[in-house]
């Protein structure tokens, strides 16, 4: 009687140790099922989040083509008179004087935005060393030793819609000597847009009278 008791006992362990490895088995397969699932799902969203993207990104840039817009940020350029890019060029400066013995240096640029957008109101800032004494000492260049100032309001045109060109006639203060005759070292700064800066070295070419 024990002896078919423990059989019987035998048997339901058995049986038990076959349905746990059923059951383990079984989550398995549906942690590895669900995983899956939820991965499928993640790329898919992924893949249709990116299509919607590059699909705006086709309207975006095929409008910016029908409306002739290349650039959606500005992008101002500082040329010569000769409309050639004013780095390293020589440009010719007068010095003027005012009635009440005031002097001014002056010579002339063209600035150009060939971005897609307005440039917003312009700051130019002029650099120079000595025998060129500007109206103010250099702030942020120790290359040069003297800066002077164009602000927005001091221009014609404070701000260049997209694909605009104009020649700048630029007038500054100038103190100590006026009796310049020689071609001198200077750098340019235009300040625009959105914390954008554009500028050029060149140099000044003044002839005495």
């Amino acid at each position: 009687m024990n002896e078919e008791f423990d059989t019987r006992l035998k048997q339901l362990e058995k049986r038990i140790r076959h349905f746990k490895w059923f059951v383990g088995t079984l989550l398995v397969i549906l942690a590895i099922a669900v995983t899956a699932f939820l991965l499928y799902i993640g790329f898919a969203l992924t893949s249709e989040k990116k299509s919607q993207r590059a699909y705006k990104a086709s309207l975006k840039e095929e409008f910016e083509k029908a409306s002739g817009r290349t650039d959606s940020q500005p992008e101002l350029v500082l040329l010569g008179a000769d409309r050639n890019p004013l780095q390293g060029q020589n440009i010719t400066a007068t010095v003027g004087r005012n009635p009440d013995k005031s002097a001014w240096l002056s010579f002339r640029i063209i600035e150009r935005n060939q971005g897609g957008t307005t440039t917003g109101p312009v700051f130019l800032k002029v650099y120079t060393s000595d025998p060129i004494i500007l109206g103010s000492p250099s702030t942020d260049e120790p290359d040069f030793q003297y800066e002077g100032y164009i602000t927005p309001e001091r221009r014609p045109i404070p701000a260049l819609r997209a694909g605009v060109s104009v020649a700048t006639q630029l007038n500054l203060q100038l103190l100590g000597s006026t009796s310049l005759s020689g071609t001198y070292p200077a750098l340019i700064k235009a300040y625009y847009g959105d914390g954008q800066v554009a500028q050029a070295y060149f140099n000044l070419e003044i002839t005495g009278k």
